[in-house]
């Protein structure tokens, strides 16, 4: 296996798992079997508003859904390139949300700066990815 691949998969896997932490905890949220801790936790960011928290849930049913198809192209890495930059534009956005925030400019710039690193990594990834392909057509004589 090569190097940007088995790097490719770490990065998969430590995403998906989040994904599916984040998005499956907030899903479980009145199922009684997420740890009081973790139901504040998700209460609080709600403001203690179930309106808020539904949109909440939605948005984790999303995550949960990108997690479980980020484990699906670890097992399917031949088939992940367009997947691969999906999820980079994904998190792209997801980054340009914060920095742009609707209610004006981010009281710290630390968020943001934190959710600009995946898809800063997704990038660097998808280009390694790009040219390990490059070279490999090359050395077989398929361009």
């Amino acid at each position: 296996m090569r190097v940007v691949q088995i790097m490719t998969k770490l990065i998969y896997g430590l995403v998906g798992a989040f994904f599916v932490l984040v998005g499956g905890s907030v899903l479980l949220f009145n199922s009684g079997l997420l740890p009081q801790a973790a139901r504040k936790f998700i209460l609080d960011i709600a403001h203690g508003d179930r309106e808020q928290l539904h949109v909440i849930q939605e948005w984790g049913n999303a995550h949960l859904l990108v997690g479980v198809l980020t484990f699906w192209f670890i097992w399917h890495y031949d088939q992940s390139r367009a997947f691969h930059w999906a999820l980079t534009g994904y998190l792209a956005v997801d980054a340009l949300i914060h920095w742009f925030h609707v209610a004006g400019p981010p009281e710290s710039i630390v968020g943001p700066i934190i959710l600009t690193v995946p898809p800063i990594l997704f990038v660097t990834l998808g280009l390694l990815r790009w040219n390990e392909h490059k070279v490999a057509s090359s050395a077989s004589g398929t361009v």
